[in-house]
């Protein structure tokens, strides 16, 4: 396994890289009010501090976490209800998200999406003889977690809240719950989707701006239309490093929820399929990792960080590309933004733990023929 945790972090390295050019380039853009170099050099601060995250996390070893997962998710409750109090949430934008500490602003939802997996990949692993049972078992593994999304989309954050709901919904399908228990979250999350609309404006004119794009392409259609006209611009070659036009005439947030149509503009069709390849890779050997741990809570913690990374990755590039409604989601690895970057590079500092200590031969194929069933396959696998 040494070797797949080593592509793995090549991959990772390679989408830094990508990240690291595309905020400097995107520091030009009139837009986001902040110049490339102090852009670039708050980005430097993030990174240095995410090499360390990354580098503690990866010697800690991962059942650590299954530990202290209970503390740790009320923590995370506690942190999202002082997010909504008036003076000590920080507005930006309409949404109180963030913790002012000092000269940096702290997103607890970032935190909280990590620490859910942790608490559900806990749960599951110690659950399995509970899985036929829907209120011992699915109601009970996914209760706590349905609170962290609520809070979430209370802020209002209806792109993460959606973000952590499917990647739950994906653990909890891996673990072998049957099909017929997720008519439950569907009904909730319909709920929660239309409470969403009733309440907060904003989201309907962006649905509606996404279906009409073109003809609200001066109003709420705007960033949609915008983006899309970027990469499309971009042809095959693209513009050239730095050289990018659309984010000199306002496109909105092009360094962190539209930074793809920056890369699609600038490298073009080769620096999006590149992009693109570097992600599948990324998920390729998330998921290796994932069926080579040693033990379940291994396997569902791999597999749930690997999931949230995977749809981070698609909804946002979905947004840039016209197909999804504008969502405020952040690129993995590339987009600027602190707390994202941090967290995520000490998800990616626990999965390589994971796969150091990992299996060092593949396992048999019945691990891996059905997919959504790992956890009852996992008796046939030899030790």
């Amino acid at each position: 396994m040494e070797r797949t945790a080593n592509y793995f972090l090549c991959v990772i390295g390679c989408l830094l890289i990508i990240g690291f050019w595309a905020i400097y380039s995107s520091g030009f853009s009139l837009a986001v009010g902040i110049n490339s170099d102090d852009m670039l050099l708050r980005h430097s601060v993030y990174l240095c501090i995410s090499f360390f995250v990354f580098y503690f996390a990866s010697k800690v070893p991962y059942n650590y976490y299954q530990k202290v997962s209970g503390y740790l998710m009320l923590m995370v409750i506690v942190l999202l209800v002082l997010v909504l109090i008036p003076g000590i949430g920080k507005e930006i934008y309409g949404a109180s998200r963030w913790i002012k500490i000092g000269g940096f602003t702290f997103q607890p939802s970032e935190l909280a999406k990590v620490i859910s997996i942790i608490y559900l990949a806990n749960l599951l692993s110690n659950k399995q003889d509970s899985l036929s049972y829907f209120w011992k078992g699915f109601v009970g593994s996914s209760l706590a977690v349905g609170i962290v999304i609520s809070l979430i989309a209370a802020e209002p954050d209806l792109g993460n809240g959606i973000l952590l709901g499917t990647t739950v919904v994906l653990m909890l399908q891996v673990s072998g719950f049957k099909w017929k228990y997720f008519s439950v979250i569907i009904f909730a999350m319909a709920a929660g989707g239309l409470a969403m609309l009733s309440r907060f404006d904003h989201i309907m004119k962006r649905l509606n701006g996404f279906m009409n794009a073109e003809e609200l392409k001066s109003s709420s259609g705007f960033q949609s239309y915008m983006a899309t006209t970027s990469i499309g611009s971009g042809g095959v070659y693209g513009a050239g490093l730095g050289e990018g036009q659309i984010k000199l005439f306002y496109l909105p947030f092009v360094n962190n929820d539209f930074i793809f149509s920056l890369i699609g503009e600038e490298m073009g069709l080769i620096g999006i399929g590149f992009v693109l390849l570097l992600f599948g890779f990324f998920v390729f050997f998330g998921l290796k990792i994932a069926l080579n741990s040693k033990d379940l809570f291994g396997t569902f913690l791999a597999f749930g960080f690997v999931f949230m990374t995977g749809l981070q990755a698609f909804f946002h590039i979905g947004v840039n590309l016209g197909l999804l409604p504008t969502k405020g989601i952040s690129l993995p690895f590339i987009s600027y933004g602190g707390t994202s970057l941090i967290v995520m590079m000490g998800c990616m500092g626990i999965l390589y733990n994971i796969a150091l200590n990992g299996r060092s031969r593949t396992r048999e194929l019945g691990a891996v023929e059905i997919p959504f069933k790992i956890a009852s396959k996992k008796s046939h696998i030899p030790s």
